[in-house]
């Protein structure tokens, strides 16, 4: 004993292997410390290097378990200690642990959660661009094929099967370019025919004077014979020409196209003295508005050619013009009726549906030419005059045919009727 005590009190100094074997049942840690201190606050033994001074054991008598059996943690200075005591031995068992080494397991797992989650990012992203590759190819080469569109694109169709909707895309980026081919092929057709038209407008204007001179020796001849069937046809053939040809013009006014149907008409009659009449109205206000030439003519020719084709007389031709209001717009309705038999009902169908149809179709309408070609050919001028705006159709009536033409009048002129009988 190297100190005094009172009387009646035994102190027994224990050796470190007693203490050590207090500890035989702890699971030790190797950078934690395990320690044993008395009731006074004496460290009896420590396994470990963690640094007791004062202040430490003071913070430990500060912080005893109220319960024996209770164990307190306490976080001081970077250290965990975990304090519990044995009343009935009068000792107190404190142990001291790193900090770092309690968060260890904690760092650990947000290291192993943050590497799974990068390797989850990695590999949706080596996923989905394997799985979105095809769909990117297939829309950057649409989006190609848009951007550097050109003539040669037209026989450059894109092949896509991904059993999404870039298919439709796809073929409907096909359907665009046959439909772009049509309209060109459409295009290309009508220019020629203009250029045709033009081309013949030209052959028309070289010299009709040696025509017309010719014609009308011929017609001072008859005259001087008295053949007055002979006078009246040279006189509406002449009449004919004059209009038909109006130097290379493409439009006359109304009064000169009613004139060149009013010639045609006599030189039919000389034809069939009996065979029909005919009456021609029409407004004095339109007669000057300016008309496709000879854009009646076929239509009064398969009046004759085809209702009459029944008759050998009382045949009837009625010719009525005069401006009409559909809606704001103005209009010049010309209708031409017959007596003779009613048109047929696929025919009518097959005449009536030209206006929507392209030239080249309503040229393939009629391929023998037989009732359609000459009105094929009008409904061609008028499209082109016209554009959509214009309406023809014939309807079949109890006695006879009747076709109604309907165009853009460019001003509304006054209701007075000018009736021309033959």
């Amino acid at each position: 004993m190297d100190r005094n005590v009172p009387p009646g009190l035994l102190i027994v100094k224990a050796g470190s292997k007693f203490y050590q074997d207090v500890f035989v049942d702890i699971e030790k840690h190797p950078k934690a410390s395990y320690l044993m201190i008395s009731q006074e606050g004496e460290v009896c033994d420590q396994l470990g290097d963690a640094a007791i001074g004062e202040q430490e054991l003071a913070m430990i008598q500060q912080n005893l378990p109220s319960v024996g059996t209770e164990v307190r943690a306490v976080v001081y200075e970077e250290q965990a200690y975990f304090i519990s005591q044995d009343p009935a031995k009068g000792f107190l068992f404190v142990s001291v642990v790193p900090m770092a080494v309690i968060q260890q397991p904690a760092r650990m797992f947000w290291q192993i959660v943050c590497w799974v989650m990068a390797a989850a990012i990695t590999a949706c992203i080596v996923i989905s661009y394997l799985v979105s590759r095809p769909y990117s190819t297939n829309i950057r080469k649409l989006s190609d094929c848009m951007s550097n569109f050109n003539a040669e694109s037209l026989n450059q169709s894109v092949e896509i099967r991904t059993n999404t909707e870039l298919d439709q895309m796809a073929v409907a980026y096909n359907h665009m370019l046959d439909h772009i081919g049509d309209l060109m092929n459409q295009v290309k057709a009508e220019q020629e025919e203009m250029r045709i038209n033009e081309y013949n407008s030209l052959v028309y204007q070289i010299n009709p004077h040696f025509l017309y001179n010719t014609l009308d020796n011929i017609h001072m001849l008859a005259r001087i014979n008295g053949d007055t069937r002979m006078v009246t046809l040279i006189q509406s053939l002449s009449r004919m020409l004059r209009i038909s040809l109006s130097k290379g013009e493409n439009e006359v006014a109304l009064r000169e196209e009613l004139d060149h149907v009013r010639s045609y008409l006599e030189i039919e009659k000389i034809r069939s003295s009996f065979l029909f009449t005919y009456e021609i109205q029409a407004e004095e206000g339109v007669l000057l508005e300016k008309v496709p030439k000879i854009m009646l003519q076929p239509i009064v020719e398969n009046s004759i050619k085809y209702g009459f084709e029944e008759l050998h007389e009382g045949g009837r031709i009625e010719i009525t013009a005069q401006a009409q209001l559909r809606g704001e717009a103005s209009l010049l309705r010309i209708v031409v009726k017959n007596n003779g038999s009613p048109i047929e009902a696929r025919t009518a169908a097959r005449l009536n549906q030209m206006p929507e149809q392209t030239m080249e179709e309503n040229r393939r309408a009629f391929p023998q030419k037989s009732g359609g070609y000459g009105i094929a050919n009008v409904v061609s001028r008028l499209q082109l005059r016209y554009g959509r705006d214009f309406r023809m159709y014939y309807e079949a009536e109890q006695e006879g045919t009747c076709c109604t033409l309907e165009i853009p009048l460019s001003k509304s002129p006054p209701d007075r009727m000018r009736t021309s009988r033959r």
